[in-house]
């Protein structure tokens, strides 16, 4: 990581924290993910993934991992979790987000599999598979 986007991120951090004590709508404060979702701080190691009509699995997966690795610069080893499924957003009402979290929810993570049901509430996986999706999203038409 370098020096200037860990300035970067603790500036954020900063930001988001002055915003929320200031009562800023939380929309405002949305991290644009590679995908272009909006990824929102929701409390202290939750974030929401706001989608869009027909956001893939895939997609709100992508934006959470991508926000993991280049804003809190978790290791793309770590596992991060749905810390509460497909639903209505906190930070937006949109009826297509999903929150994750860098710890396991309340209930416990769930033995990470190869469903993308992104109802599954402790389903994991690595921010470097997270980020996969993200490539794959990118791909040309071909290749699907």
């Amino acid at each position: 990581m370098t020096q200037r986007s860990l300035s970067f991120a603790k500036r954020a951090a900063a930001v988001a924290t002055l915003a929320l004590s200031l009562g800023v709508p939380s929309s405002a404060l949305a991290w644009r993910a590679i995908n272009g979702l909006d990824v929102n701080p929701v409390k202290q190691g939750v974030v929401e993934v706001v989608g869009r009509a027909g956001s893939s699995g895939q997609q709100l997966w992508c934006a959470a991992g991508d926000y993991m690795l280049r804003v809190l610069s978790m290791p793309t080893s770590q596992r991060f979790y749905i810390y509460r499924g497909r639903g209505m957003g906190e930070t937006e009402r949109r009826s297509n987000t999903v929150q994750f979290s860098v710890n396991p929810p309340p209930s416990g993570a769930i033995a990470p599999g190869i469903s993308l049901n992104m109802s599954a509430v402790g389903d994991n996986m690595t921010v470097a598979s997270a980020r996969f999706y993200c490539d794959a999203d990118q791909q040309p038409f071909w290749f699907d």
